[in-house]
């Protein structure tokens, strides 16, 4: 299935996104039809299978139609609108861009990185309709195939050189609705995004996954712990998926003893991602926000625990010797437990035998004079590079 395959089951006039800021609500068939129309726009300017958009656009409404409208015309190439001139400029050079989306304002480093890549402005309406400035012609767009690279994003460059990750439209569908599997997402779900749209958090969990269940998406401009529970409180969200650092931040506005936030009444559950999340925040979280009783951890009608933890989160944390907390995780995260597991096991058994048949054959082997005697130098390894993202 391709992304914009996603959203045709809906039905056009229920709400899939509710844009807090301007007050707007966006339904299926609105966002059908902007997707389809900005795809036509990019392709009339050149735009086609295979080519790279990039954008750095903050979280809203322009962000989600580009990305959509970009898999269907070329492949999306989000950025970090934060990124520098330096990074902005590699990021361009890596994925080839052909062209560079960015909001009307702001982002001077992006528009100096830029270079020969032209730069196209997303501007949005008071209606809420997203369009390209400058940009009248059309242009029919075909269908993308399954296999087709519909995203492409980078590692975190944390071990050496930022490395591409293609990833299909088959990726992506599939990852989005095992997410809303897992959850058991349906149409009634509301997902407040407080993840940026740049990264698979944003996009997937909290966005594909509610637009592929016929839900519906609130995407505030930015995160603030300030405004979280209103705004929670008046799209009437039933969950939210975040990394522990945000839960922290909720945590701390929320005061031992007092009841639990306005807003937090229709919860299902609240997710948590990209990070471990200390057991002791987990606990609190479900007490002092959910309201789930001493455990924090309650099953609401059958569905997903009230703080869930993703299996890649709990796998870091088991592999480092820490506590193991309850999740619950898409099937994908599953497979890939279940894969680790049995490439882990097939490692051991190697080494086991590896070392059995030494023990049998090996004799005991002569001591060997120090490789640091007089007269050799004692061995050194190249320092290793790494590029900060």
């Amino acid at each position: 299935m391709t992304l914009s395959a996603l959203l045709d089951s809906s039905p056009a006039d229920h709400t899939a996104i509710i844009l807090p800021d301007q007050d707007l609500r966006i339904s299926y068939g609105q966002l059908r039809q902007q997707v389809q129309d900005l795809a036509e726009a990019l392709a009339s300017i050149g735009i086609g299978h295979g080519d790279r958009v990039g954008m750095a656009l903050p979280n809203g409404l322009p962000t989600i139609v580009s990305f959509l409208a970009a898999s269907v015309a070329g492949t999306a190439a989000p950025l970090n609108p934060g990124y520098k001139e330096d990074e902005f400029r590699f990021y361009l050079e890596d994925t080839n861009a052909k062209v560079l989306l960015l909001p009307p304002d702001g982002l001077d480093e992006a528009r100096r990185a830029a270079g020969a890549v032209p730069i196209v402005t997303v501007r949005m309406d008071e209606s809420g309709t997203v369009s390209l400035e400058g940009v009248t012609g059309r242009k029919p767009v075909s269908t993308p195939a399954v296999d087709d690279v519909a995203l492409i994003l980078h590692t975190s460059g944390s071990t050496g050189r930022p490395k591409r990750v293609p990833l299909s439209h088959a990726n992506l569908s599939i990852s989005a609705q095992n997410v809303a599997r897992s959850y058991a997402l349906t149409s009634d779900d509301v997902s407040l995004c407080v993840m940026p749209l740049f990264h698979v958090h944003g996009l997937v969990a909290s966005t594909l996954a509610t637009l592929a269940s016929g839900g519906t998406v609130v995407v505030p401009g930015k995160f603030s712990p300030l405004s979280f529970w209103r705004v929670a409180r008046d799209a009437g969200a039933t969950w939210y998926s975040a990394v522990p650092t945000i839960h922290q931040l909720l945590l701390a506005r929320v005061q031992k003893g007092e009841a639990r936030p306005a807003g937090a009444e229709k919860l299902r559950f609240i997710r948590s991602c990209s990070a471990s999340l200390p057991p002791q925040v987990m606990h609190d979280t479900g007490v002092r926000v959910r309201g789930a009783g001493a455990g924090g951890l309650r099953h609401d009608r059958g569905r997903a625990p009230d703080v869930v933890q993703s299996a890649a989160a709990r796998r870091a944390e088991a592999r480092l010797g820490g506590p193991r907390v309850p999740t619950s995780a898409s099937p994908s995260a599953t497979i890939r437990a279940a894969r680790w597991r049995r490439e882990s096991a097939a490692r051991s058994a190697f080494t086991a035998r590896t070392s059995s048949r030494v023990t049998r054959t090996t004799p005991t082997p002569t001591p060997r004079p120090s490789s640091t005697a007089a007269g050799s130098a004692p061995a050194t390894r190249a320092p290793s590079t790494t590029r900060a993202t």
